[in-house]
């Protein structure tokens, strides 16, 4: 993704490991045959590969400056982290992500905020990293915002729970550590993180993918508006059809209701759009023609 500026901000991504990873189409619940073949046909190519029916997806972060902040959103897996069940192969993972943070000309202790849009374990790792045998937290300057609602529910999850295996362990290693610390700042909707005479950057409740789920507003003066996504959508195929759902919605239901919200404000409006796992080039506006809505990137197809 190449660096949008929007006013005042800019705003960049970094990926935690390096390119697009190609998952089965079918972990969309009910997508399959003739409707498959009609959801790719009209989807940008960058998106998959229709012929072995691949969908691409991303595992990385959003740098947001703002002038006086440095904002990170969401911190994918960590290192050196023990994942089982359905987050198996998260386990244990290797990754130059503070590295790749290098890349921008950033140290961790240059951050000054951390927005977690939601507590499932690959928006939270790199929240703490391992020193000395304890997990501490990896943005020594920064204060961590977490949704509240998130953070009650996923602190006493029983075991049975079918949020469990997506939050417990992550729960334990990257969240807790950060709130003995201190530097957590548990918050409710509406939260303003930065705020002057018409620019700001503020957060929504869009509960559905979990119950605190939130997403991150981002517009400097009058120019365009920007808005994190997290996990509102995991693939620009469920802007196509927002009924598709990789059946880890703590609500499905809700989380259909919010996708739909989405696309109905947002279809025509040149707002971007930055979700937590869309492919690159990853930045883009919801637009529509006869066939729909559809996600169209901001950097054109060569």
């Amino acid at each position: 993704m190449k660096p949008i500026a929007l006013g005042d901000f800019t705003i960049r991504k970094f990926v935690e490991s390096t390119g697009n990873m190609g998952v089965p189409a079918g972990v969309f619940s009910g997508l399959g045959g003739e409707r498959l073949k009609t959801l790719c046909e009209a989807m940008d190519p960058r998106c998959g590969d229709p012929a072995s029916a691949l969908f691409y997806i991303s595992m990385h972060s959003f740098v947001l400056q703002t002038g006086s902040r440095t904002i990170l959103i969401d911190t994918c897996n960590g290192n050196g982290k023990r994942r089982t069940g359905v987050m198996a192969g998260m386990n244990m993972l290797n990754h130059d992500y503070l590295g790749n943070l290098a890349q921008l000309g950033l140290k961790p202790e240059d951050i000054d905020v951390v927005l977690c849009t939601h507590l499932h374990s690959d928006h939270v790792g790199w929240n703490t990293r391992l020193e000395n045998g304890a997990w501490v937290p990896t943005f020594a300057n920064a204060r961590y915002l977490m949704s509240e609602i998130d953070v009650e529910v996923y602190g006493s999850l029983p075991p049975e729970h079918p949020q469990y295996p997506l939050t417990r362990e992550s729960f334990e290693d990257s969240v807790l550590p950060v709130l003995a610390s201190g530097q957590a700042e548990l918050i409710r909707t509406g939260h303003v993180v930065e705020h002057e005479v018409g620019n700001g950057v503020w957060l929504e409740g869009c509960p559905g993918h979990t119950p605190g789920n939130m997403v991150i507003h981002a517009q400097s003066g009058p120019g365009r508006h920007a808005v994190f996504t997290g996990d509102v959508f995991h693939h620009p195929v469920q802007i196509q059809d927002t009924i598709l759902n990789l059946n880890v919605d703590a609500d499905p239901e809700a989380g259909l209701a919010t996708r739909r919200r989405f696309v109905e404000t947002y279809a025509d409006t040149g707002t971007i759009l930055l979700a937590a796992h869309f492919p690159d080039p990853t930045a883009g506006c919801v637009v529509t023609d006869r066939a729909g809505p559809a996600f169209r990137f901001l950097d054109p197809l060569e």
